[in-house]
């Protein structure tokens, strides 16, 4: 989906979920990439049975790039985070890769220690 937006640029979705701290991860990722991308939804993601309107009604987090010609580069760069993130083996204690900036973590990581990524986690 494309729409017109934000001080006029062509807005264009690459990522909904559910879950607003996977989104903004999504979010930060594109941003340590320097695209301009934005979060919508967040202040109504993640609260099934806390609108009084619609209790079943849920919102996902979306996350939205500003120039639509870069989706399908945030396409394969969440692609990659999403295979990176995927569990590397029995042992959930090991070093990690930050899908951002590439940079090895020790295991006790949660965020990575050069930009401030989080840890990926198994989102099975």
């Amino acid at each position: 989906m494309i729409r017109a937006g934000l001080r006029g640029h062509q807005l264009k979705r690459v990522y909904s979920s559910a879950s607003l701290w996977e989104a903004r991860e999504i979010l930060a990722l594109l941003q340590q990439q320097r695209i301009e991308a934005t979060l919508l939804n967040e202040n109504m993601a993640g609260m099934p049975g806390v609108l009084p309107f619609n209790a079943s009604m849920t919102v996902d987090a979306e996350v939205w790039v500003l120039d639509s010609a870069l989706a399908d580069r945030c396409a394969h760069l969440i692609a990659e985070f999403q295979a990176a993130a995927a569990p590397q083996g029995p042992d959930s204690d090991a070093a990690w890769h930050c899908a951002a900036c590439r940079e090895d973590n020790p295991a006790g990581f949660e965020l990575c220690w050069a930009c401030g990524l989080g840890r990926p986690h198994n989102r099975g």
